[in-house]
């Protein structure tokens, strides 16, 4: 009676595990179906604004390209002087942006399948308020009850590229280098507060830099000093804006002179990055995906072909086929040729499934 009741719940077990599995599968590839597609766009939004776009000089600004999409480049600069309203810290910049981060307890999980979940706990700098409370075992991992203040990110009102103004979706991409905080900021500072920190390699620290314990601060300013950018928009006036099309969006920056189809090249090349990461990370959780799927295959029929041709082979097999087919068919009416090679891929993989239990199919009969 025992041996019966521990046989079905093996076996819904790996029914379990297996509608799990299709479950999951089916919101990875829905989610790939939907950012490949919007990656398509990307690129072909990107392709058409490389093609109406024209280099224009930075000064003086010509009337006949408004409306147009423009690529400039030259020098970026603000007169105003950014100050941070905490710190006695300013300067002559693009941009300000303070960090603050504590030093604080954080807790991982390890889930093992059939076992219970193993808990490890680490001090590290975050930036953000880690609560303590919700962590599995608080006994000595106790984080303070909030941060004493944030981080913060100041943006110049006014910042000009020869006689063009930056619309403000060009600022927040202005890319920041440390601003070392000095001795000279701390004098200024109120006393009291100024004796709650170090400077250590032009970072204030709240506690000892070198051994930190949990609750204390470390802050670090960032600054974009005046210098030579490159953006690609839309000509608004005498600004330059993001510019519409469709659905999406061009406001493109690169840091220093960069020619025209060097600023979409680096877009399209950031584009099909994240589009590649997205399918490499779709075909990690696919494999183990299906290796659970086929799972009620090997529970019913452990001597099939199938199964004894490898299930863990023809998992990734599987995987790489369902990606591939899907990305082919996405691609088909968009970019034929494309297409195409990725369908050969996908037949490709398919026959290395059927070569698999081929294979097997005869060292059985040769057994036999």
């Amino acid at each position: 009676m025992w041996s019966r009741r521990k046989k079905l719940f093996a076996v819904l077990s790996v029914f379990t595990y297996a509608f799990c599995a299709l479950l999951l599968l089916c919101i990875f590839l829905g989610v790939l179906f939907v950012k490949e597609n919007e990656a398509i766009d990307r690129l072909n939004t990107l392709n058409i604004g490389r093609l109406l776009s024209v280099t224009v000089e930075a000064s003086p600004v010509d009337p006949a390209n408004e409306g147009g999409f423009v690529h400039i480049a030259g020098q970026a600069t603000t007169q105003e002087t950014l100050a941070d309203d905490l710190f006695p810290v300013k300067a002559q910049a693009l941009r300000l942006t303070r960090i603050v981060e504590m030093y604080q307890w954080q807790e991982s999980v390890r889930k093992r399948s059939g076992k219970p979940n193993t808990y490890s706990y680490e001090k590290d700098w975050h930036r953000n308020w880690i609560p303590s409370e919700l962590f599995t075992d608080q006994n000595g991992h106790a984080n303070p009850n909030s941060m004493p203040f944030g981080s913060a990110d100041l943006v110049a009102k006014t910042i000009t590229l020869g006689d063009f103004e930056l619309g403000d979706a060009f600022k927040r991409k202005i890319e920041t280098i440390l601003f070392p905080v000095t001795a000279e900021h701390l004098a200024t500072m109120d006393p009291a507060f100024a004796q709650r920190f170090t400077l250590a390699g032009g970072i204030l620290h709240s506690g000892d830099p070198a051994t930190p314990r949990v609750g204390d601060l470390r802050i670090t300013f960032h600054s974009a000093p005046p210098g030579s950018i490159t953006v690609v928009g839309q000509q608004h006036g005498e600004r330059v804006v993001p510019g519409e099309m469709g659905d999406d969006k061009i406001a493109l920056l690169e840091h220093g002179l960069v020619g025209r189809r060097a600023v979409f090249g680096e877009a399209e090349d950031d584009a099909q990055m994240t589009i590649w990461i997205l399918r490499a990370l779709c075909f990690a959780v696919a494999w183990p995906a299906f290796y659970f799927l086929l799972g009620p295959i090997k529970t019913v029929r452990p001597g099939n072909a199938f199964v004894r041709s490898g299930l863990f082979a023809q998992s990734g097999l599987l995987a790489l086929a369902s990606v591939l087919l899907l990305c082919g068919l996405i691609w088909f009416h968009k970019a034929p040729l494309i297409a195409s090679l990725v369908l050969l891929l996908f037949v490709a993989s398919c026959g290395g499934s059927w070569a698999l239990v081929r294979r097997v199919n005869r060292r059985m009969e040769l057994v036999e």
